[in-house]
């Protein structure tokens, strides 16, 4: 029997991501129509030579912008895709995807068997099917990926927000959910294989593993 699972996380369904890159094209090509409108009017007035000036600075920033939302999404859809790893010393995360990869998981992490409570499937909001991992400590979690990755200022405050959100929705029973949509296999298979594969660190540790939670 191998030592590991991996499991290669599915993308965003393909239509989500088009309407999304579609909305983000018209709000930026709106951006520049009115920057444009906007310093042919002024250009009339010798008296506002700065506020073209920075109006072309907007302009210029907005077309960077867009460009880095194209590269961005092409190494996103060449790139292979992440694996999530269950090894014998835990659950390893691969770095989100969108922030929507695993909820509670800010950035590539091992999360030990021994940091582990329990393990369920169970429906979150939305009925998103998903299978939840409850931490002993979500905030020793947070603390140890904060010192690892030394994110800066206002990245921290996100992480702390999008924590907050996330113990604050009573919707959520668990800190860490993996999607059924990002799985390549079902969850039940998923339960089964931790059930079989992992039997002494669950026995060790003394990790709850049960059925679909309501």
């Amino acid at each position: 029997m191998q030592a590991e699972i991996n499991l290669p996380l599915k993308p965003r369904p393909a239509l989500s991501s088009l309407i999304y890159w579609f909305f983000m094209t018209v709000w930026n090509l709106g951006i520049y129509v009115f920057l444009i409108a906007q310093g042919l009017r002024l250009r009339l007035d010798p008296s506002t030579l700065h506020q073209i000036f920075l109006m072309g600075i907007l302009w210029g920033l907005a077309i960077l912008f867009q460009g880095w939302l194209l590269v961005r999404a092409i190494r996103q859809r060449l790139a292979p895709p992440p694996v999530l790893r269950l090894t014998h010393e835990g659950i390893c995360f691969p770095a989100p995807v969108h922030w929507t990869s695993h909820e509670g998981i800010c950035f590539p992490v091992l999360i030990r068997w021994d940091e582990i409570k329990a393990i369920y499937p169970y429906t979150a909001p939305g009925s998103v099917p998903v299978v939840g991992i409850v931490l002993w400590s979500y905030e020793a979690l947070l603390a140890r990926s904060v010192r690892e990755h030394s994110p800066g200022p206002l990245r921290c405050y996100f992480i702390r927000l999008n924590a907050r959100i996330l113990l604050g929705n009573p919707g959520y029973l668990a800190q860490v959910n993996i999607p059924q949509r990002r799985l390549p296999i079902s969850i039940d298979e998923l339960m089964s294989e931790i059930r079989t594969r992992f039997a002494a660190e669950l026995h060790e540790h003394r990790i709850t593993v049960i059925g679909w939670q309501d």
